[in-house]
This record gives C-alpha cells, structure tokens and sequence, in this order.
C-alpha cells in the first residue's frame, strides 16, 4: 500500500468515524411524547383522546403550574374508585427516566384481593365528563402470579374527579 493510499485511508475511516457517531448519539437522545394539563383544562376536546390520569395524594394535592413536570411523577398517588358493582383501589404506576417519558409507559393499577390478582389498566380514553366523575373506558390487563396475560378487556369505568388533580396526553405533531 503507498503513502497516497493509507492517507485515504485514514481520511475514509476518520469521516466514518464521525458520521457514525453522530448518528449513533442523535439516536440514543431521550424523548417526551407527553403534556400535562390540570384537570380543568378538561374538555370536550379530549373526548375519545388517549390519556392518563394524575390522582391526588390528597385533598390538598393541587396542581401548581410553576412545579416541574416530573415532580408531579413523584408519588405514586391513589384513589378508591368504582369499576363496575364494586370500588377499587387505583395506583398510580409512572415511568419516567433521566432522559424519556413517554405516555404508552405510565399506567394505573388495581389489585382485586378476592382472586389475589393484579390488572394494569392502559390505554386510556376519556368518554365524558359531568359534575362529579371522569367516565373512562381503557383496557384492562389481568397479571396473574407475576405474568402479564396477553388477554385484555375492554371496560367503561368511572373515576372521582376530587381525586382527580391533572392528566396527561400525549403529544401530536
């Protein structure tokens, strides 16, 4: 190999180099897909929307606009609300990291301690909303022993929006 040849070398691989990792770090960059919003910002407009639901720690849990958006992350908040003939105890499950959050993440759930089983419900979607309740409709997922069953239902349910403090969407272009 001569002298010219080992120059272009060095140059081919140094460009690659760097294209290479340039690429690689724009891809490895976190991402936020999701907006909080007070729960008297909801509307009609949200209506059949994917959402989550922040619930209040307590009764003097309010929503203060000049707080991070991650602290509202902070606590995993719960609520008794009803699903159907009985009540249950909603938990709050977000999943926010360093560099990302992302809607399709965050979910609530529910232990039902006559069968000793958990059900996570996503996908979320407002259907209504009158004086005193959300009425939601998401699909809940039955988590059985540690595993997660790919068998879903799909129900309407309500929740009490003096537990409710804000809720998320997330982001269109």
């Amino acid at each position: 190999m001569t002298v010219n040849n080992i120059s272009v070398l060095k140059v081919f691989l140094i460009v690659f180099s760097l294209t290479f990792a340039d690429a690689y770090e724009c891809h490895s960059q976190g991402a936020w897909n999701m907006l909080y919003y007070p729960l008297d910002s909801l509307d009609g407009s949200f209506k059949a929307k994917e959402i989550r639901i922040d619930l209040k720690k307590s009764v003097l849990d309010v929503y203060d606009s000049k707080t991070n958006i991650r602290r509202h992350f902070n606590n995993n908040d719960s609520a008794y609300v009803g699903t159907g003939k009985r009540s249950k105890l909603l938990i709050e499950r977000w999943k926010i990291y360093a560099d990302h959050g992302a809607l399709s993440d965050q979910y609530l759930e529910f232990i039902d301690t006559s069968s000793e089983k958990k059900h996570i419900i996503r996908e979320v979607y407002l259907k209504s909303v009158n004086k005193k309740f959300l009425i939601l409709e998401g699909n809940f997922y039955c988590i059985s022993k540690g595993k997660e069953e790919l068998v879903y239902t799909r129900k309407v349910f309500r929740i009490p929006k003096k537990s409710v403090k804000g809720f998320l969407t997330k982001i269109t272009n």
